[in-house]
């Protein structure tokens, strides 16, 4: 009965989708794999994933914003939620809906042409098939 359960544990937990592991308290690398800056110009800092995560998870978006208060209110709640989870964590551990939804609201907040070097780290950091700095979870 126990290796029965531990069996169907095993199963419910891959069909839930691979969690990785991830250090956001890394800086985003531009062109020049420099560090890219953030801040006042007398006192700039590298800005760092989990940073940009929050930051774009507690903004509200155009599509946020045309949905009914009740969900808008749930929605909101789970984005804040995201933000916090991700925001100066060194080894935070994050879904595959998770990671799917980090690279959305970064591409529609950044996918302006102009911060294509941000929106290729996100995707290069975050894509379970590429090139990734991120480790698969222990199971």
């Amino acid at each position: 009965m126990l290796k029965r359960s531990i069996l169907l544990l095993s199963f419910a937990l891959l069909s839930f989708g691979q969690v990785r592991h991830f250090d956001f308290t890394k800086p985003i690398l531009g062109p020049d794999d420099k560090p890219l800056m953030t801040g006042i110009p007398t006192a700039q800092i590298p800005m760092t994933y989990g940073e940009l995560f929050r930051s774009v998870l507690n903004a509200p978006a155009d599509e946020d914003k045309q949905k009914p208060l009740l969900e808008r209110a749930a929605w909101s709640t789970k984005l804040f939620d995201l933000g916090q989870k991700v925001y100066g964590n060194k080894d935070c551990v994050l879904s595959l809906d998770e990671q799917k939804l980090l690279k959305d609201r970064v591409a529609s907040f950044l996918g302006n042409g102009v911060t294509n070097v941000i929106l290729a780290r996100v995707a290069k950091l975050l894509d379970p098939g590429g090139e990734s700095e991120a480790k698969p979870a222990s199971k």
